[in-house]
């Protein structure tokens, strides 16, 4: 039987380091990644954050059914809190509540069960689910299918209890993985040609292995591995310590100086209502602290609009907390009900129209503190991340603009700006350049990103 395989993946950026585990080991074992049209084995990885995102589950694996694979597998959050709901799509895949199990059960239809450390002697998916892969992957193999940047799972499973959120009950209690085996896998991304990784999880903050919290496993990291450039892909505010912030002021362009630290809202009244861990005075004083020790850093965050009960004033409040905080990008997310969730019991739900002006004026607010935030660094230099080349078709906004330019790149930089930068010379895509900002400008696509040039 040939081995290919296809895997589909949805939601957050743990659910693409999972996905990323999977692709490894699948690879280890002698399968060959395709396109979804080409492979035997097709897997969806479905994600329930919102309504929306389970109606997108149940939509991909409509699409997913329509290929002629061998086999389908199914897991992720969605799957977890609700299998009936695919079920009644399709009983012909198989449903999993743990990667590892699907694993197991993908090498067997494929006739190549080798990797017995997937199972342990119990015959019992381990609740680390990268433990194994870490363990056992002596050398990662370099692979297009993998992101320039590699996200690096440290952590799985939530202990708060935000109104709006169904993902404390998808994913469980939060549990940490072993810290010897985190820097282990680090290292073996370096040895095969990684610059950057991003440290990953549902609540990465609340980190805790063996008395190891998220700044000493940074800590350990920086001094143990050759790793270039770490990344955190969002943490709570009641998390970042005085030694977290001491860390990265001193880590150098080691640790990225960039932090994404939801939000929710502006008003104390919501934050209250959205049962929110964090105090706004807390989380102000904490922008203010990271201001005063890394100057350059950029900071971003996620802002839910019409959540209920939410007044003119209370955006008002979100709007002027936004703007003294200087967000360098706001996600911002009109509220949807998520059954079983308090929030959807609550009576005083917004109009879907105040929702969308509300939406609508953030994402406006957004922007220009994008563009704020990209001119103030106009001749300042960072490291970029070469992420892809730009498209030469000819009516390209990128390909009229560079006609005298050998190559254009995309690229991230440590502030987490898209950047395009151009060079007369060919640059290695996942590798880190220092680069010169040297203008700001403005794509449909894009947004606000900045033109650089190597330094």
């Amino acid at each position: 039987m040939n081995k290919t395989f296809y895997i589909q993946t949805l939601g957050c950026k743990s659910n693409l380091a999972t996905s990323d585990y999977i692709s490894e080991k699948l690879i280890d074992a002698g399968f060959v990644y395709t396109n979804k049209t080409n492979a035997n084995f097709l897997i969806l990885n479905t994600c329930t954050v919102t309504n929306e995102a389970d109606v997108k589950s149940k939509k991909a694996l409509r699409q997913l059914l329509k290929c002629k694979a061998d086999q389908i597998y199914v897991f992720g959050c969605a799957v977890n809190i609700n299998v009936a709901q695919f079920l009644k799509i399709s009983d012909s895949p198989k449903y999993f509540n743990n990667p590892e199990m699907l694993l197991k059960e993908v090498l067997k239809d494929a006739g190549s069960l080798k990797l017995g450390s997937i199972i342990n002697e119990n015959n019992q998916a381990s609740t680390s689910p990268l433990v194994s892969s870490w363990q056992t992957t002596n050398k990662i193999k370099d692979s297009d299918i993998f992101r320039k940047r590699r996200y690096v799972k440290i952590q799985d499973g939530c202990n708060n209890n935000c109104a709006y959120c169904i993902v404390n009950k998808a994913r469980g209690k939060s549990y940490s993985f072993d810290s010897n085996h985190i820097i282990s896998y680090i290292q073996k991304l370096v040895n095969s040609g990684c610059e950057e990784v991003v440290l990953t999880g549902i609540d990465i903050g609340a980190y805790n292995f063996e008395g190891i919290n998220i700044t000493m496993l940074i800590k350990e990291i920086l001094k143990k591995t050759q790793i270039k450039r770490i990344r955190v892909s969002s943490i709570e505010v009641n998390n970042i310590s005085d030694d977290f912030i001491k860390l990265m002021a001193s880590a150098g362009s080691r640790f990225a100086h960039h932090l994404h630290i939801p939000l929710q809202s502006g008003s104390k009244d919501l934050l209250k209502s959205m049962q929110r861990k964090s105090a706004l005075d807390f989380y102000l004083n904490t922008v203010s602290k990271l201001k005063l020790k890394i100057p350059d850093i950029a900071l971003s965050t996620d802002i839910i609009v019409g959540f209920p009960g939410e007044t003119d004033n209370d955006f008002a409040q979100t709007i002027d907390v936004c703007q003294k905080c200087g967000f360098m990008k706001i996600h911002v997310f009109k509220y949807s009900k998520r059954y079983n969730t308090p929030a959807a019991l609550m009576s005083n739900q917004v109009d879907e129209k105040i929702k969308n002006e509300r939406s609508a004026k953030l994402i406006a607010i957004s922007d220009e503190l994008q563009k704020q935030d990209l001119k103030k660094r106009i001749g300042t230099q960072e490291l970029v991340l070469i992420e892809s080349s730009f498209p030469k078709d000819e009516n390209d906004i990128w390909a009229k603009r560079n006609l005298m330019c050998a190559n254009s790149y995309l690229s991230r930089s440590d502030s987490y700006h898209i950047c395009c930068i151009d060079s007369m010379t060919s640059l290695k895509f996942g590798k880190l350049y220092e680069c010169e900002f040297i203008d700001c400008k403005y794509d449909n696509k894009f947004g606000f990103y900045a033109l650089a040039k190597l330094a």
